[in-house]
């Protein structure tokens, strides 16, 4: 009875441990994906990136710096001046320039347009190790081939530059081209100066004008100076750049030639008179001019050839 009894438990314990098999098994399959297999590690899904599409970036261009333009008021034109009328090709005209920018000034140019012509003055002088500061002047000097203008006339000028702090400017300006209002002119040859002076710029129809022609020896040591029955002469012109006057027109000129010492800083001086007449030719000689505004230039003789800025005279009626 005991051994049918303990088998009674032994087949009762089996039965309980089979079912309890079955229940597992059951839950694993409930638990497993499907069509996985539990063996089999499940790879893990490597990460995509988002369908935003890419920028194209040959499409928009990196932006570069661009330096901020300075109005007009960078710069102040003092004067264009006529210093040598009538050089070989063309006259020399100086520009002066003022920096009235609260910037020193690095690169300076002036364009001027003058008969079909872009005459251009790069004004060297002014660099970034030498900058142009501001209220002071820059000045260049050029010989305008072919050119052709009036001093009652105003002309276009384009002045570009750059700042010291990168900006640049650039801008049109109108100019007059006048000769020098001063009394006093000069010109230089080497070791030679000549100088004119005049007592005064404003007359008074029929006024005599009277002047003083100087060549000073401006070298360190004495030379030898070539002296002739024409050392000194002078022209006048008209505000439409015509010689209406040349002193040594029409007049006898004695012909000699003599070599003399002359020391250095030692001066010869000569004086002259216009009486304000005409002879450019011989139609004219001695016709009285009309009132209105006269340039006069010193020279010496053909010896050395030099010849002094223009000085502006104005002639009125009394």
């Amino acid at each position: 009875m005991e051994r049918a009894l303990a088998k009674a438990q032994v087949i009762l314990l089996l039965v309980i441990l089979l079912i309890g098999a079955v229940g597992v098994y059951y839950v694993a399959q409930k638990e497993l994906p499907k069509n996985s297999n539990p063996l089999t590690p499940t790879p893990t899904p490597s990460a995509s990136p988002a369908s935003t599409p890419t920028p194209n970036t040959s499409l928009t261009p990196t932006p570069t710096a661009t330096p901020a333009h300075v109005n007009a008021g960078a710069l102040t034109v003092v004067s264009v001046s006529i210093l040598k009328p009538y050089n070989p090709g063309g006259p020399t005209i100086e520009v002066i320039l003022q920096n009235n920018s609260t910037n020193p000034v690095i690169s300076l140019q002036a364009v001027l347009p003058l008969s079909g012509h872009n005459y251009t003055y790069v004004f060297s002088g002014v660099s970034s190790s030498n900058p142009l500061l501001p209220n002071q002047d820059a000045s260049q000097t050029e010989t305008l081939i072919d050119a052709g203008f009036e001093t009652n006339q105003t002309y276009p000028m384009e002045i570009t530059g750059t700042l010291q702090n990168g900006s640049s400017f650039n801008f049109v300006t109108s100019i007059t081209i006048q000769y020098s209002n001063q009394a006093v002119a000069s010109g230089e040859n080497g070791n030679l100066e000549l100088t004119m002076t005049l007592d005064k710029t404003s007359y008074s129809l029929g006024e005599p004008v009277n002047l003083t022609l100087t060549i000073t020896n401006i070298s360190g040591q004495t030379i030898n100076y070539t002296h002739t029955g024409l050392d000194f002469d002078f022209q006048v012109y008209n505000g439409t750049n015509n010689v209406v006057y040349q002193w040594s027109n029409f007049r006898a000129i004695p012909q000699f030639i003599a070599i003399e010492p002359l020391p250095a800083g030692e001066s010869i001086s000569a004086n002259f008179t216009w009486l304000q007449i005409c002879n450019f030719n011989a139609q004219v000689q001695g016709d009285p001019i009309s009132p209105g505004t006269y340039y006069i230039v010193g020279q010496t003789g053909p010896i050395y050839g030099i010849q002094t800025t223009p000085i502006q005279l104005t002639i009125a009626k009394p």
